[in-house]
């Protein structure tokens, strides 16, 4: 008698298997900021390769290498890496693979390699439009119109981004990207990263036609996070003139003043999840007024997340003391943030609907903060007792190693 062939693998199964063997993380949204990790680079590609030769198992085990493909994040910095994508979603479909979150780093040094790369990234870009759900642009200082521009191959046409959801521009210069997002209908989270005043970005369009010259694209944002960039007030109303009563989740990190971004930040009314930390060098009175107006208006929050706002403690808790809906608390410890803090979580009356209470500790900014083991188990203590007599749970993380918050106003690449 013949053997008897045993029956095929659940497809769920299937797909564990080549899960466990690849990294599906792969880097992304790691921490508090964004994490790029370019050298595992040869580690993806080899789990690439582990998946493809797994698909020729079966038509079962094919699927299953495709949804797993598909899932993963794609990677390009090198033109022969865009290449070989490229040659790949010209293959036969039973080869190809949906690319749903891709990774675009141009570099930093002007070289013809890095010109041929913004030809290649674009012509990778626009191919996968009907699958791709994130994208990642790191633009290293250059002109991101050549990315953003359809290929002649596209013709006249420019396709529609039904699909993205996730944008993240590092070295944003808006106005090349402006034409690109009025063709993201269904953009939800938008992150942009770094200045946009330098000489290169404005090539192509000047910087007073802008926006005016420009539609405002039709998306409406839900998360909208900003780093140490300087919009303006006219392209903060652009790219928010169909957000304004959907955004509910907002970062503003490391922005030099909020003076022509505040009234625009006035008008939204949905938001529920703010983080707010100003740059070192902004501490003027006036940047102070802009951040106690926002605080102050947004009467709906939930989540409050504040960070290096050294001098106004004081004020900033008053601030939101008539906000009402404040669950959610979160700051860094200081020595100058625990008494206002304790005096504020004293009264009964101040935001009655606070249910959680987060202080990061970092230890390795003790010394520079002047907080010594004595200090913090002091403020631990003042904070636990006043928690409990309201009934808010206290969450006090010690971390050894600073957030990567810390680690400067540029996107981070990991070596190792």
């Amino acid at each position: 008698m013949g053997c008897k062939q045993a029956p095929p693998l659940p497809f769920e199964i299937v797909v564990y298997i080549l899960e466990s063997h690849v990294d599906m993380s792969n880097g992304f949204n790691y921490g508090d900021y964004m994490f790029i990790s370019l050298a595992p680079q040869s580690k993806f590609i080899q789990d690439c390769k582990f998946i493809r030769n797994c698909s020729l198992v079966s038509t079962q085990w094919n699927a299953a290498s495709r949804d797993v493909l598909s899932r993963l994040r794609t990677i390009v910095g090198k033109c022969s890496n865009a290449q070989a994508y490229l040659s790949l979603l010209d293959a036969r479909s039973t080869r190809s693979y949906p690319i749903r979150h891709l990774m675009l780093y141009i570099g930093e040094r002007v070289t013809k390699e890095r010109d041929k790369l913004g030809h290649l990234a674009a012509e990778l870009l626009y191919k996968c439009h009907t699958t791709l759900h994130s994208l990642e642009v790191d633009s290293g200082g250059m002109s991101l119109s050549k990315v953003f521009s359809p290929p002649v191959s596209f013709g006249p046409s420019r396709p529609v981004f039904t699909f993205l959801r996730h944008l993240t521009v590092r070295f944003h210069p808006l106005s090349d990207i402006a034409v690109f997002l009025q063709y993201c209908p269904n953009l939800e989270v938008c992150c942009l990263v770094g200045s946009t005043s330098t000489s290169e970005s404005r090539v192509g369009m000047a910087a007073e036609a802008f926006p005016r010259s420009t539609p405002p694209p039709t998306f409406r944002l839900s998360e909208l996070r900003v780093f140490d960039a300087d919009l303006t007030m006219e392209e903060c109303r652009w790219l928010l003139a169909s957000s304004l009563h959907t955004l509910t989740t907002l970062h503003l990190f490391h922005l030099w003043t909020l003076f022509p971004l505040a009234s625009v930040f006035l008008l939204t009314t949905a938001i529920k999840h703010l983080y707010l930390r100003p740059i070192r060098t902004s501490r003027s009175q006036g940047d102070k007024d802009n951040y106690l107006a926002i605080l102050a208006s947004l009467k709906g929050l939930k989540t409050l997340r504040l960070d290096g706002l050294e001098g106004f403690w004081t004020a900033v808790f008053v601030a939101i003391a008539d906000t009402g809906e404040l669950e959610v608390l979160e700051v860094e410890l200081r020595h100058e943030i625990v008494e206002p803090l304790v005096q504020v979580l004293s009264s009964p009356e101040w935001q009655r609907g606070l249910r959680v209470l987060v202080v990061r500790h970092l230890k390795c900014m003790d010394h520079t903060w002047t907080l010594s083991y004595e200090r913090v188990e002091s403020a631990r203590k003042q904070l636990e007792q006043v928690c409990t007599g309201r009934d808010v749970i206290l969450r006090w993380i010690t971390l050894d190693q600073p957030s990567l918050l810390f680690n400067g106003h540029r996107m981070l690449y990991s070596t190792s």
